[in-house]
């Protein structure tokens, strides 16, 4: 039965996708990486250890199923070394368009090595993830939102509840603001007027926002507030929305320690890649290719 076949062809994209991963999986007879487990009919002989590299290649689900049968993917692995070893005799690594295809793949997987390998390099002091969060304070906001929601639209049948029209909607939701601001009182008049069933039983209660939150961009303006304050109007394609930041606060930083670790891990990779992608010069000697800012070669 064949479970692999053509295993490393099908997974050629991930394999330049990404650089290998650390370790190897777990999923093989637990021999010393020399340990000698086959010899194909060329001679070369397959330890352990270059088994377990092969199986890093694999996606979760092809490693398990080649532990379940791994002389099958043994046996793919000597058909495919038989067919690579056929292609080098006829010398068709050397013909046009193989030869640069190995060679440009070549340089993009060394490439993505590298660049895996400077990113598992890149250090952030604790002192630097407590200075950033201490000057990015906002951006950890959280808020708890009460609203009032006022729908626009048309009723859908007949004996349905009368829906407002937009300017109507708009002038409500406007007049409830100016008595919010007056001093009356958000729940009682969510409660009154509100459109939105689930909030309105909870006194207007809507949610708690992170800024990083997958919201409306109109909401975002909720992070502009101080607490106790209400937006203007928000115009939703079905409703206004009247949006109180009943409560606010800032996520403690344990909270929020990984996400900033791995913003500033980022940071310094990517100044890392900027710093040698602009300090990587071309010299361009045919006019064909000369860029226009720079002079031709004389």
């Amino acid at each position: 039965m064949r479970l692999v076949n053509f295993l490393v062809f099908l997974c050629a994209g991930a394999v330049w996708a990404q650089a290998p991963a650390a370790g190897s999986p777990e999923l093989l007879p637990k021999l010393p990486d020399d340990a000698q487990i086959a010899v194909f009919d060329d001679g070369a002989v397959l330890t352990a250890g270059q088994l377990r590299g092969y199986m890093t290649v694999l996606d979760p689900g092809k490693q398990a199923l080649a532990a379940q049968s791994p002389e099958t993917l043994i046996q793919e692995i000597a058909f495919m070394r038989k067919l690579a070893g056929m292609a080098e005799q006829e010398k068709l690594d050397q013909q046009s368009p193989a030869r640069e295809q190995l060679a440009f793949n070549r340089l993009l997987f060394l490439t993505q090595i590298k660049a895996g390998d400077a990113m598992n390099q890149v250090q952030v002091d604790p002192k630097e993830v407590l200075n950033y969060y201490n000057a990015n304070k906002n951006k950890y906001k959280q808020i708890k939102v009460n609203a009032i929601y006022i729908a626009f639209g048309e009723a859908s049948q007949a004996g349905a509840k009368k829906v407002l029209g937009e300017e109507a909607a708009k002038t409500k939701a406007t007049q409830l603001l100016a008595q919010l601001r007056g001093g009356a009182d958000f729940a009682k008049l969510a409660k009154e007027n509100s459109d939105d069933e689930t909030s309105k039983e909870k006194d207007g209660y809507f949610a708690t926002l992170n800024p990083t939150d997958n919201i409306p961009d109109a909401f975002r303006v909720v992070f502009q507030l101080n607490q106790g304050e209400i937006t203007e109007p928000v115009r939703q394609e079905n409703g206004y929305y009247l949006l109180k930041a009943e409560v606010v606060t800032v996520r403690p930083l344990s909270q929020v320690n990984e996400q900033i670790f791995n913003d500033l891990k980022q940071q310094h990779f990517k100044a890392w890649m900027d710093k040698v992608h602009n300090g990587t010069k071309v010299q361009y000697t045919n006019p064909s290719f000369q860029p226009k800012s720079q002079p031709a070669a004389k």
